[in-house]
């Protein structure tokens, strides 16, 4: 973990003890108190990061996924990756496939979403001397509409250089914004791959990203929610095109009273209507998830 992104952490604790101060506020060191609270949470999840990855290191497990028999059922070609949080073991498709780089398309909304709020062009108030503002609650409506425009004037107003760098920093796909700064996401310059995008995901989820712990949440509440039997399952679908063919994107994760599975699924077909394309994107994942009993029958049609 970098000194950066400590110096971050440190800070969205700050935040949130700040907000609850009056659960441990003593009337005579307030302050003092805070800060000693503060930096014992703060060396308590340092320590428990090192060991949690010292542990990871010697526990990962990998199991290859036999997923041509779904792939040919449906008339697809595609890549997976699952990841079961308790066991630390990673399910993928095929060691290649994963590493294929793909359009993200809108995909990439998040990270547009999450560098405007971060870079603060995208903010908490509407501007009171027009309505061409971009506000947090412009962005969650664009993102579950997943709305085009909006992420086009973000990304112009956020600039070139700004945007290279933030792509630098989170490591990005190929980082190739050279096909115009309103488009070079959907199907166009910017690739990523499977893995890639999981990589991204996972991070995402666990707040390890160079974002404020608040910008984090606010584009995670806009993942498409499905309450099961003892889970809640997360889930975000885009279907757009690779190279001209249909393309699609499934990233999400499952939510269980002890365990979490997160999962990206990345589908190409050019045999299929865009809407029945659409469609089997979440019924693949769902076959994938099934079999793996992640998800039971009462998933059926709801991914």
């Amino acid at each position: 973990m970098s000194v950066e992104m400590i110096k971050r952490l440190k800070n969205n604790i700050t935040s949130f003890l700040e907000e609850r101060k009056h659960c441990f506020r003593s009337p005579s060191n307030g302050a003092g108190r805070l800060r000693e609270v503060t930096n014992l949470i703060l060396l308590f999840i340092l320590t428990s990061l090192v060991t949690h990855r010292s542990v990871a290191q010697k526990a990962h497990h990998e199991q290859h996924l036999k997923l041509d028999s779904i792939y040919k059922k449906f008339g697809v070609k595609g890549s997976c990756i699952v990841f079961n949080q308790v066991k630390n073991k990673y399910y993928y498709s095929d060691t290649t496939k994963i590493k294929h780089l793909y359009a993200p398309n809108n995909t990439f909304d998040f990270y547009v979403g999450l560098i405007g709020l971060e870079s603060g062009v995208i903010k908490n108030y509407e501007n009171p001397n027009g309505d061409d503002s971009l506000t947090n609650d412009k962005l969650i409506k664009a993102l579950k509409s997943q709305n085009p425009a909006f992420f086009s004037v973000t990304t112009r107003r956020i600039k070139h250089d700004r945007l290279q760098n933030w792509l630098s920093l989170l490591n990005y796909g190929n980082r190739d914004i050279s096909g115009g700064i309103e488009t070079f996401w959907q199907d166009n310059t910017l690739k990523i791959s499977t893995k890639q995008q999981f990589d991204l995901l996972k991070k995402l989820y666990y707040y390890n990203l160079p974002f404020s712990f608040e910008n984090i949440r606010l584009v995670k509440s806009t993942f498409h929610l499905t309450k099961l039997v003892n889970k809640n399952v997360y889930t975000y679908k885009v279907t757009g095109y690779q190279n001209g063919k249909q393309h699609a994107w499934f990233i999400g994760y499952a939510e269980f009273l002890n365990n979490t599975y997160m999962f990206v699924q990345s589908l190409e077909s050019n045999q299929l209507a865009s809407t029945t394309f659409e469609a089997l994107n979440g019924e693949v994942m769902y076959q994938i998830l099934h079999s793996l009993g992640v998800l039971g029958e009462e998933a059926c049609g709801h991914l």
